[in-house]
């Protein structure tokens, strides 16, 4: 990638981004975040959503590291118009709650359970919701949540169950697993 040019600079901003992913990968974070802010610096980065996918990157990386507000701060830098709207506002909701801005965390859980988004299955969104409630001693709500989840994916999990009893043994599931 080191040797990909800035003559296509297309192709030399994406070999940009996936150093800084496998720099990220491999825990170098300093590395990650100047390549990732490399990116930034180009006004054909809008191209092909890679300044979107940068921002994740960036807010991925801050949250991994526990900087929870600079992780929020870069999730929300992603476009509205961006494919990747939902994925930001998703994720943030993690770095508010983490960073305990429950009512932030929760607002964003409301705009992605949103009509807009019904095309968005995201069981995980049960489980920030359920954190969220359980930190604020919503008891009530938290049992509520609890059972509209069982109610929605207890059919999931049978139908799951009878796939992998009909192609895999417990003793198989259990190795793959692990």
């Amino acid at each position: 990638l080191s040797k990909v040019s800035g003559d296509s600079k297309q192709s030399y901003i994406w070999s940009l981004y996936y150093r800084g992913v496998i720099y990220s990968l491999a825990k170098k974070y300093k590395s990650a975040v100047k390549f990732f802010n490399t990116i930034l610096t180009f006004e054909e980065a809008k191209e092909d959503d890679i300044d979107s996918l940068t921002f994740l990157a960036l807010g991925r990386l801050y949250y991994e590291v526990k900087k929870f507000a600079p992780s929020a701060y870069y999730y929300g830098l992603v476009s509205r118009e961006s494919d990747y709207w939902y994925d930001s506002m998703f994720e943030v909701s993690w770095a508010a709650f983490m960073s305990g801005d429950q009512a932030f965390s929760l607002g964003n859980i409301q705009s992605v359970e949103a009509p807009f988004f019904l095309d968005h299955e995201n069981p995980e969104v049960f489980i920030v919701k359920a954190f969220n409630y359980l930190t604020l001693c919503q008891y009530k709500k938290l049992s509520d949540l609890i059972k509209e989840f069982k109610k929605t994916y207890d059919p999931v999990q049978e139908a799951l169950s009878f796939l992998r009893a009909q192609y895999i043994t417990k003793e198989q599931y259990g190795s793959f697993i692990l």
